[in-house]
């Protein structure tokens, strides 16, 4: 089903652009110009990132029995993009927080693409589930990618990996 493949590199992306912020965020938050914290201080700030995903979990749980998912997620994935395109051109302490406050809207992206694949695929739901959890190797995959941006330029720079992930992703939203 092209809703199948669809639905997984819509994974794939997703996936990919959560796990490259999450992998170099304390890396990101030590550098000087931006917190230049310890790496131990800035490890622990990391948690907030993560936390935001379940507090926003929790909050999209209640907007998405009043919006529709393919709004509330291209609205997300939107916002998500301009997060990072703040902490590259803005850069300094407040592009500190606000790359820790993307995971906030990184929250619904997955149950949201899972559930409009499942709806929207013509192979049985076992097929494309698992296809979709083969999706999930992203998470390997694209934070290597922002890995070698951030060698190459900074990590400020590498923003522009999950920037164009979730720019691809309110595409998937606009598609569905």
């Amino acid at each position: 089903s092209r809703w199948a493949v669809l639905g997984a590199t819509a994974i794939f992306i997703n996936v990919g652009a959560e796990v490259a912020i999450g992998t170099q965020k304390a890396l990101f938050l030590n550098t000087p110009g931006i917190w230049g914290v310890s790496l131990e201080q800035a490890g622990k700030a990391v948690s907030f990132y993560w936390g935001g995903a379940m507090i926003g979990r929790a909050i999209g749980t209640v907007l998405l029995a009043r919006f529709p998912a393919t709004r509330l997620m291209a609205l997300f994935a939107t916002i998500a993009a301009a997060m990072c395109a703040y902490v590259m051109i803005v850069g300094g302490v407040s592009a500190g927080y606000v790359a820790l406050a993307i995971g906030l809207f990184n929250s619904i992206m997955f149950p949201v693409i899972f559930t409009l694949t499942l709806e929207r695929s013509t192979a049985s739901e076992e097929a494309t589930s698992g296809l979709l959890c083969t999706g999930i190797i992203g998470g390997a995959a694209i934070p290597a990618l922002a890995g070698a941006v951030t060698d190459a330029t900074s990590f400020v720079a590498s923003f522009i990996v999950p920037a164009t992930c979730y720019v691809l992703l309110v595409l998937f939203a606009m598609r569905a």
